[in-house]
């Protein structure tokens, strides 16, 4: 179960991360300079403003949204993102309301996973990467 905490710090990475990829770093039509970019802070909501963009984080965020299934991606985008009520949410992704938020809540864990995986699953992952190697 995600508290409310990881709630915040999910909304804190996919904002940074929605400001970074709209603002060109990770999408199409931007100048791949960034000098050229500094007016874009605010592209999303309204939280912009002068709040820099963690380019890192953003990458790291961009690669765990691209490994995760592309319905929950899309929820959590929504969800977090985008401004409306829970039905037209919904219908954003093609789903009732109530399975809206079941896949909202599984994304959320599924995110928090990847981005913060626990100590024993990072133990573990290292003892299965040093047995390949033996």
């Amino acid at each position: 179960m995600i508290g409310k905490a990881q709630q915040l710090e999910i909304a804190r990475r996919l904002e940074n991360w929605a400001r970074w990829y709209y603002g060109g770093a990770g999408g199409a039509g931007a100048s791949p300079f960034p000098a050229y970019r500094l007016h874009l802070g605010g592209a999303v909501g309204k939280s912009g403003g002068g709040v820099p963009v963690l380019a890192g984080e953003a990458e790291d965020t961009d690669a765990v949204l691209r490994s995760m299934n592309p319905r929950l991606v899309v929820c959590l985008k929504v969800h977090y993102l985008q401004r409306g009520t829970p039905g037209a949410k919904a219908k954003r992704c093609k789903c009732p309301v109530r399975t809206f938020y079941h896949r909202v809540r599984q994304a959320e864990l599924v995110f928090w996973r990847l981005v913060y995986p626990s100590p024993r699953s990072r133990a573990e992952a290292l003892a299965a990467e040093a047995a390949d190697f033996m």
